[in-house]
Parts: C-alpha cells; sequence; structure tokens
C-alpha cells in the first residue's frame, strides 16, 4: 500500500505502526514507480524521520544503535533520524505491487481511527498534490490508478491503533 500526503500528516508514523504490526516497508518519504510496470513500487533503504512530536509513541526509536536527533530550524523541533532495519529487522521490501493507496490524517481530536473510502476526483487530488517527479506516462497512470486502485483516508489520533482499525476493516 502506498501511504501518501503532505509533512505531518502521519505517514512515518502510520508506516512505524504498521511495521511493529509486521508489514514491510519500502521507503520514506518517497516511492519510484517504472514506466514499463506502474503499478510496482520499488524500494530503496533509506533512514526514517520522526518529528518530535511523535517521539512520545515510539519511544523504541530513541535507543536504536544508528539514532541521531537533530534540531530542524525549518520545522522548529528536534527530528529523530534512525534505521528502521535497527528497529524491525528484516521487514524492508526491495518491490511490491501497488495495492491501494492510504492518505493519513493525523487529528488530534480524534476518539479512533476512521477509514474513509475515496473516489477518484479525491484520490487524483491527494496523489496530484504529492506528485514530484512528472514523467509522460504520469497522466495515464493516474487516471488508471484513481479508476482501479482502492484508496482510503485514515484520519487518526495514536498511530498505533491503526494495525486494529485495518484488521476490523476492510481487507487490506
Amino acid at each position: 500500500w502506498l501511504i501518501c500526503g503532505p509533512s505531518q500528516s502521519g505517514k512515518t508514523s502510520l508506516t512505524l505502526a504498521l511495521m511493529l504490526e509486521k508489514w514491510g516497508w519500502l521507503s520514506d518519504e518517497m516511492v519510484m514507480l517504472s514506466e514499463s510496470e506502474p503499478t510496482r513500487m520499488l524500494g530503496f533503504p533509506r533512514n526514517f524521520n520522526l518529528k518530535e512530536n511523535s517521539f512520545h509513541r515510539f519511544p523504541e526509536t530513541a535507543g536504536l544503535p544508528h539514532a541521531r536527533e537533530l534540531f530542524s530550524t525549518y520545522r522548529n523541533m528536534l527530528v529523530r533520524f534512525f534505521d528502521p532495519n535497527d528497529l524491525v529487522p528484516g521487514a524492508w521490501r526491495n518491490e511490491a505491487p501497488l495495492a491501494g493507496i492510504l492518505f493519513p490524517r493525523f487529528d488530534p481530536e480524534a476518539r479512533s481511527v476512521r477509514l474513509t473510502p475515496q473516489g477518484g476526483i479525491a484520490m487524483a487530488e491527494g496523489l496530484l498534490a504529492e506528485i514530484t517527479c512528472w514523467q509522460p506516462w504520469g497522466v495515464p497512470f493516474l487516471s488508471r490508478v484513481c479508476q482501479t486502485i482502492p484508496g482510503y483516508e485514515v484520519r487518526f489520533n495514536n498511530p498505533r491503533d491503526i494495525g486494529q482499525a485495518l484488521a476490523a476493516g476492510p481487507a487490506l
């Protein structure tokens, strides 16, 4: 599943929560696709960057061998960089089929995780806002994905509740 959203929507937190529930991962902050097989996502190992406001949700990331915390003047907070393989060895995957798209929305007022199906237009808007490197085949790809791949907005307060909600919700 592709997790897509703007900065601080909860992409890394959602990924961490799912990794701790035995899901695999491809990368953090970006995904690569190829023209020859556009519904296959390509992974590349990369450090995760967890913002300070999520440190308390994932305390196990603090003591990792390669964890570093730096102050970001852009974010005006600490950012913890760590190797996700130190947290869940063997969870990295070099590729995966695009089975669906999750649009995380951190909501401090949410009392539980809420999954809302996203239609073609809502999916297109969410994806368009995040695509940074357009290719000539991008528009037909986007059209096909928005018509054939399921998408859900995932609204949450505590990312660690997501695994249970996904297990009880739609078949992901």
